[in-house]
């Protein structure tokens, strides 16, 4: 950039007219005092093959200067040094700077852009806020990204970058495998920059990190970033949450949504931040259907999204499934019943042997004592929560069950309960809980009621603690008489190192007593005791001790460090082991990874088959659902028919059934009138017996006769056959004929019939 040279270049519709940068002036490589130059002072020397290094200082707001070698290729980007290298130029050689590696820069610190790179984002961000290009603004660019963008950190926040710029980031990106850590929060990418931003990620391996925190991203640049992840296999951490003010994410429940598809095809995302994106309890249900078929999670902040009750359930139900380790949930409103849902669900882990919560953000969350209470019983059995953080919820009925719990408690490290309207008379109960606890090391009580009455019984427990590290006991109506107290303990603890008293009543009672106490402890390092009634004699001398302890624990830093090198000695001891370990693991897993190898040549060989068979199979399947829809239509024919034809049955059938009742009317009349009939014929014929019966008997009687007369003429004429035959006899004897004969005498007559 020493030789910069008029040019012009367009970008997009903007014509861009580049300054030319005043010429470098370089001077020998003798101790003498150089020159000046109206904008640049030059340090040079020549090596025997000609080539050049140059130092030159650009006059920025910084006034920083910038090695440039000419040995190196002309695209890298002018190495920045410390700011008394102009000045130490004038009294030593270039060569006794490059011996005493004073040029030499570390790798953490190196640039790995070109000017190219540097004046393609200066350019594009140009065009995003509509600058005309000046030397001056580049220089001072360049000055911004040597001290952002090195290392293997890409950082360019709160910097007006709008879409083209991040375009021309991705671009640079895409092809350079340095940056692990890319950050353009606070800028103005909006979707279509966001949209520039997922492209990158579909190509580039190296990235872990991408944070695009408030840049005014909604819905399409979110499910732009989704996509790209459901197939990256690098990035670990994505952060789309908003600070306060312009430009904040705006993701919703539709953003919410793609994210939640992304976590079921992800497997490394660990860290998701989505604070203040306007998610609600819906975005949080497409989020947690996600989150509970993903394994690598294990940090989520949802702060500020308007949970409520419903996210809170929502989430409830799900922390079973999930390997979450840090959670946030600050300002959301959840209620009491939400929180008394969470803490029960996270009791349900404790007592499965399934918990992984090791970071809780409650804060301002409408929580009360049930749920106080139920978090209370968390505190008490958990084995892996060591960060809990409840401010600004009133739990004035629940802080005694969660001091008693912290008696019982063997994990928590951090517990915040500011403003969370903790009474003088729950002083008793939390020193119990500092007394006996052996692992917590930052409480936070400011902003509460404790007064003098509750700060007494603290101030006595600390005697006995040796574990906490920082107490935070600020605007708590803190009095003299609560004050002495506490300066009392301070010369007998050897662990706290930071202690606030800002915004108390304290007089120079106190202030002067703590002085006192404050010569005779060498640990506390930090004090707030502004806002208090303290002389300037009892703040300076405070000062002068705090900063005699801050040296004496520097001084004993070295034993200190001894000490733990020495443990990490063992430590390493076991690592040794572990990689050993590791090793033989290692080559088991390749073995394995070979029989894998050749599994899935079978797999591929079985899944070609698969395949074959599989197209066949459509094939038939398409031939059969030829077949299906055509018997389908020929049913759906056959049903209308049928149904015009039940139809026309129905009606049928109505008429008939008609006709049948109306026939068994009908049939149960005449049989009605029959038996009337026969009742009335047996009456009738009952009548005419009895007109009958002397008829009838005469009748008999007549017909005894007749029989008697009849059994007579029988006789009668049986006699005369007899006679009959007997003159036959005789009138063959006689030979006569009987024609014209008279009767023998004495033969009978023909007997004339007798009278009936």
């Amino acid at each position: 950039m020493s030789n910069h040279t008029p040019q012009k270049k367009r970008t997009e519709s903007a014509q861009i007219q580049r300054t030319p940068a005043p010429p470098s002036v370089a001077f020998s490589s003798s101790g003498s005092r150089p020159g000046t130059a109206a904008s640049a002072s030059v340090y040079s020397r020549t090596a025997a093959d000609g080539a050049a290094s140059v130092i030159f200082r650009h006059k920025t707001r910084r006034n920083r200067t910038f090695l440039k070698d000419n040995d190196a290729n002309a695209a890298v980007l002018p190495q920045p040094l410390p700011q008394g290298i102009p000045y130490v130029a004038n009294y030593t050689t270039f060569d006794e700077l490059l011996k005493r590696n004073i040029l030499q820069q570390p790798i953490d610190e190196q640039v790995h852009l070109g000017t190219d790179d540097v004046r393609l984002i200066y350019d594009a961000k140009c065009v995003d806020q509509n600058l005309t290009p000046s030397w001056d603004r580049e220089v001072r660019f360049m000055e911004l990204l040597s001290s952002s963008c090195k290392g293997n950190f890409f950082t360019l926040t709160e910097n007006g970058l709008g879409r083209t710029a991040a375009e021309a980031i991705a671009h640079i990106l895409s092809v350079d495998s340095t940056y692990s850590i890319l950050d353009l929060s606070g800028n103005r990418l909006r979707d279509e920059g966001a949209k520039c931003v997922a492209k990158l990620l579909t190509v580039n391996e190296t990235l872990v990190h991408v944070g695009l925190r408030s840049n005014d991203i909604g819905f399409e640049g979110g499910q732009a970033l989704a996509d790209a992840l459901c197939d990256n296999n690098t990035v670990t951490s994505l952060d789309l949450g908003a600070h306060s003010g312009i430009n904040r994410n705006h993701l919703g429940s539709r953003g919410a949504s793609a994210l939640g598809t992304m976590l079921k095809a992800n497997s490394v995302l660990c860290t998701l931040s989505i604070s203040s994106n306007g998610l609600g309890a819906e975005g949080v249900a497409h989020l947690a259907a996600g989150m509970e078929e993903n394994r690598a999670l294990t940090h989520v902040d949802l702060s500020s999204n308007n949970l409520g009750y419903e996210g809170a359930r929502v989430l409830a139900s799900v922390i079973e499934a999930t390997e979450l380790q840090n959670l946030y949930l600050q300002r959301n409103g959840l209620t009491d019943r939400g929180g008394l849902q969470l803490a029960t669900n996270m009791q349900r882990t404790i007592d499965n042997s399934s918990e992984t919560i090791e970071t809780l953000n409650l804060e301002w969350n409408d929580l009360g004592d049930g749920f106080a209470v139920a978090m209370a019983r968390v505190i008490a059995t958990t084995t892996r929560l060591k960060k809990l953080k409840l401010g600004g919820n009133d739990l004035t009925g629940g802080v005694k069950a969660i001091a008693d719990a912290l008696i019982e408690n063997r994990s928590l490290v951090e517990l915040s309960l500011s403003e969370c309207h903790v009474a003088g008379s729950d002083g008793v109960a939390l020193a119990a809980a500092i007394a006996a606890n052996k692992t917590l090391k930052v409480l936070d009580l400011s902003k509460n009621r404790l007064g003098n009455d509750g700060v007494a019984p603290i101030a006595e427990a600390l005697r006995k603690n040796k574990v906490l590290v920082s107490l935070n006991l600020s605007s708590n109506g803190i009095g003299d008489a609560g004050g002495v107290a506490l300066t009392r303990f301070i010369k007998e603890n050897s662990s706290l190192q930071e202690l606030n008293l800002r915004h108390n009543s304290m007089t120079s009672t106190t202030g002067n007593l703590l002085d006192d106490e404050l010569r005779n402890n060498s640990t506390l390092q930090r004090i707030d005791i502004t806002y208090n009634d303290f002389t300037y004699k009892c703040f300076s001398g405070i000062q002068h001790t705090l900063s005699r302890n801050s040296a004496s624990w520097s001084a004993r830093a070295v034993p200190r460090l001894q000490g733990e090198i020495e443990v990490l000695d063992v430590k390493q001891k076991e690592l040794v082991q572990v990689e050993e370990d590791s090793e033989l693991e290692k080559r088991g897993i390749k073995d394995r990874g070979d029989q894998i190898l050749r599994r899935k040549e079978e797999v591929r060989t079985l899944t070609e088959t698969f395949r074959q068979e599989i197209h066949e199979l459509e094939e038939r399947y398409a031939s059969a659902k030829g077949l299906a829809e055509r018997a389908e239509e020929a049913y759906r024919f056959a049903e209308d028919r049928n149904s015009a034809e039940g139809t026309i049955l129905t009606g049928k059938k109505n008429n008939l059934e008609s006709k049948i009742q109306n026939e068994r009317d009908k049939r149960e009349k005449i049989i009605r009138d029959t038996d009337k009939l026969r009742k009335q014929l047996k009456a009738i014929q009952d009548a005419e017996v009895d007109l009958m019966k002397p008829f009838l008997q005469e009748l008999a009687k007549m017909e005894a006769e007749r029989n008697s007369d009849k059994a007579d003429c029988k006789w009668q004429s049986e006699q005369l056959a007899t006679l009959h035959l007997k003159r036959k006899q005789l009138e063959t004897q006689n030979g006569t004929s009987t024609n014209g004969t008279t009767p023998m005498p004495g033969s009978p007559s023909k007997a004339a019939p007798r009278k009936k």
